[in-house]
């Protein structure tokens, strides 16, 4: 019974865990390699002609306020090449793994990609997935 209820601790611990549940692929990477992008391409959703997803941002330092990574739920329209950030999530360790520093709900709009920009890139990869 003990090692049941701690496999089951266990299971439970590395399903929510941020980092445990996602496969990220690199999408893109910022200038000098100081900042590296990548999306959970498993988890793209398409709901009534809309795209969701996760975007993870993974900083080689950390900024001014100690994060190092990033996390953030997007929805987009592939048509228009644009996309709402929905929520953010920072952390202070490298790609979003444990506990979140903080998170916050931005207001809703729409933000079309520039061509070469990073949001391209990653409109790209996840619309055409």
């Amino acid at each position: 019974m003990k090692n049941l209820l701690m496999l089951s601790t266990l299971t439970l611990s590395l399903m929510f865990s941020s980092g445990s549940w996602a496969e990220w692929t690199q999408v893109s990477e910022g200038v000098n390699s100081s900042v590296k992008m990548y999306v959970d391409l498993e988890r793209v959703r398409k709901v009534n002609g809309l795209v969701y997803y996760w975007m993870l941002q993974d900083l080689l330092e950390p900024s001014s306020t100690g994060t190092l990574s990033t996390k953030i739920y997007y929805k987009a329209d592939c048509e228009t090449m644009r996309a709402m950030n929905l929520t953010f999530t920072w952390y202070s360790v490298p790609m979003a793994e444990g506990t979140a520093a903080g998170t916050y709900t931005p207001d809703p709009e729409w933000e079309y990609a520039e061509p070469d920009s990073v949001l391209e890139t990653t409109l790209q990869a996840v619309c055409a997935h």
